[in-house]
């Protein structure tokens, strides 16, 4: 199972490469910067998840290539802006120093915003598909990665910081701060494929991934308290560190852990409905995110 991932993985990061290396950027620095912070590894679920769905689809490969540099573009991005000072302010990701650090403030806002921008430029160059495809699959990642979606779910982590928070304001939290790029990330190759109409499947394939979003998040905090900085690859115990409410802190690991498992078995139970499709490699990574150690 992790050796096909990890194919994926690296089939994803060659195609990513030969994309970024493509693109006129007349400043080296900025081009350094995107490049230091986009092609520098990890875990890169939201392109295996992407390659996965739209395989289970009949999406193009062409199209799956390019939601996935798409998703992983914004998911750049987000990070960039999230290690900034006026945001989480940490020094490590990925094992390196974050962009801020590595660079300047000022150069790792410039590479964020350009990467965003490239996350679109990206998806504008799906082919083979109708337009009302293209416009839906615009407005998704638009609707997921910014206001109603991921800066959402940032801006109310940021509004909680020194603030106890019930479960449910975490959970909103998560399902937009994480959840809705993930949801993005099984959606995007499902709507660019031949069954882009079949509503049954999507509404299922958006329960699956609600699921699975908030189990990555719960999967996050669990680790952030059982793991150690070095197998992180980033700071331990950093929402400690800004008084964030988390799901151990209010529940308990083993609590924590139970819901992790129910989380599982319902997103298991979604994919089941979706019938005609053979969806062996959703459950196969949707275990894997739940069982992973960084």
């Amino acid at each position: 199972m992790l050796s096909k991932f990890t194919q994926i993985k690296d089939d994803f990061e060659d195609f990513a490469k030969d994309y970024f290396l493509a693109q006129s950027i007349q400043s080296p620095r900025l081009k350094e910067a995107m490049a230091y912070s986009f092609l520098n590894g990890g875990k890169r679920i939201r392109a295996i998840l992407s390659f996965l769905s739209g395989a289970c689809f009949n999406c193009d490969p062409h199209n799956i290539k390019h939601i996935a540099l798409a998703l992983e573009a914004i998911h750049a991005y987000s990070l960039i802006h999230d290690d900034l000072p006026a945001m989480d302010d940490d020094d490590l990701r990925r094992g390196k120093p974050t962009c801020h650090i590595q660079f300047d403030e000022a150069t790792a806002i410039l590479a964020g915003d350009a990467l965003q921008t490239l996350a679109f430029q990206a998806l504008s160059e799906l082919k083979a598909i109708n337009i009302k495809q293209l416009q839906k699959a615009l407005y998704l990642l638009a609707t997921h990665a910014g206001s109603q979606g991921m800066v959402d779910g940032q801006q109310l982590d940021i509004d909680a910081e020194g603030q106890t928070q019930d479960i449910q304001s975490i959970e909103t939290i998560h399902r937009l701060k994480t959840g809705k790029l993930l949801t993005a990330a099984v959606v995007l190759p499902f709507i660019a494929s031949p069954y882009y109409t079949d509503q049954t499947v999507e509404k299922h394939l958006i329960a699956f991934n609600q699921c699975i979003g908030l189990a990555f998040q719960v999967k996050d905090d669990l680790l952030e308290v059982t793991s150690d900085t070095a197998t992180l690859g980033k700071n331990n115990m950093s929402d400690l560190k800004l008084n964030k409410s988390t799901y151990p802190s209010l529940l308990g690991i083993e609590k924590t852990q139970q819901l992790l498992d129910e989380l599982f078995t319902q997103s298991m139970a979604h994919l089941q409905q979706i019938k005609g499709h053979d969806t062996t490699s959703l459950a196969q990574l949707a275990e894997y995110i739940i069982r992973r150690t960084h």
